[in-house]
């Protein structure tokens, strides 16, 4: 297994951390680094937790109902808030879209609005590399946003949002834009579980022709990123990208798994590409490696190893 890296000392006892989506996969693992740092922490998520640990409280709340928010968090101190709530999804508007909107923006406006600002440090919003238009490639953080789902769409609002409260009214937040996480108790309906599961189970599965080129990152080395953002002064809404930096071809990743597991048959072309695809979509991370002094630490071999021996151990198929 790939040990998470306990990155200084100043952030050994904080207290009063709230968890937005602690249950979710960034949330999760976020609360397995905060244990071993001795936060207090608060996990916030629409549906009772799975968490049965003593510095674990849980709120149970509806981030789209303004009065149950206010009601269950107007009264509690927080030194730091992290957003991870909500889930991908690329639905059209018509479709399920105006759900994402709400979970993704309207959920958060009603948080902010509610937050105790009194002993507030810092707010870190988690954003994603879906939110870049078809630009050039490697994605920086100064280029062209053209949101092109819900999704995409309520992750750069809120960042935006970020922004003009910390000119207006000198509110402290980072934000980080997440390439693709990846890694250990990931959903199984993600990509690299998908293929890992086809993989164990030697299936025929299909895919893309594979030619798009994306940017993986491990979840430790997010989880790290965001503990450093929580140890820089930063805090006026700046964007960082947060990636590995070294992109892979999605026909050679699989090629990987099925090397590594030595089963699975993975059909090439059976699964066309989506509409709107970016073919190229991965990071340049020099603004967070200066700034935050953070950078990737886990190759895309140690991190595939780490993730598929979850899967074997664990007996998921």
């Amino acid at each position: 297994m790939i040990l998470l890296l306990l990155i200084g000392t100043k952030y050994n006892f904080i207290m009063n951390v709230l968890i937005l989506g602690g249950n979710g996969f960034i949330g999760r693992n976020i609360i397995k680094k905060a244990i071993k740092l001795n936060w207090k922490i608060y996990s916030l998520n629409k549906n009772k937790s799975y968490h049965n640990i003593h510095n674990i409280i849980d709120l149970t709340i509806d981030v789209n109902n303004y009065e149950d928010v206010k009601n269950k968090i107007s009264n509690l101190k927080f030194e730091y808030v992290i957003n991870c709530l909500g889930y991908v999804n690329h639905s059209s508007f018509s479709k399920d879209g105006y759900d994402v909107i709400q979970n993704h923006f309207i959920g958060i406006l009603n948080i902010i609005k509610c937050l105790n600002r009194s002993s507030l440090k810092k707010f870190i919003n988690i954003g994603t590399s879906d939110e870049y238009d078809f630009n050039l490639e490697p994605k920086n953080e100064e280029m062209h946003i053209l949101p092109r789902t819900c999704y995409s769409f309520s992750k750069y609002t809120i960042s935006n949002f970020l922004k003009m409260l910390h000119i207006t009214e000198k509110f402290p937040s980072i934000t980080l834009r997440l390439f693709l996480a990846y890694g250990p108790g990931q959903n199984k309906e993600r990509f690299i579980p998908q293929i890992i599961l086809g993989c164990i189970s030697n299936s025929e599965f299909s895919v893309s022709k594979g030619d798009q080129i994306r940017d993986f990152c491990h979840i430790d080395d997010v989880v790290n990123a965001i503990i450093l953002s929580l140890e820089s002064t930063i805090n006026n809404g700046e964007i960082y990208n947060i990636g590995s930096g070294n992109p892979i071809k999605i026909k050679n990743l699989v090629d990987k798994i099925v090397k590594k597991i030595t089963f699975g048959k993975p059909i090439f072309g059976a699964l066309p590409y989506k509409e709107f695809e970016h073919m190229n979509l991965y990071a340049d991370v020099k603004k967070a490696e200066i700034d935050l002094k953070w950078s990737s630490k886990i190759s895309i071999d140690d991190g595939l190893e780490d993730t598929i021996n979850f899967y074997k151990l664990n007996n998921i198929i």
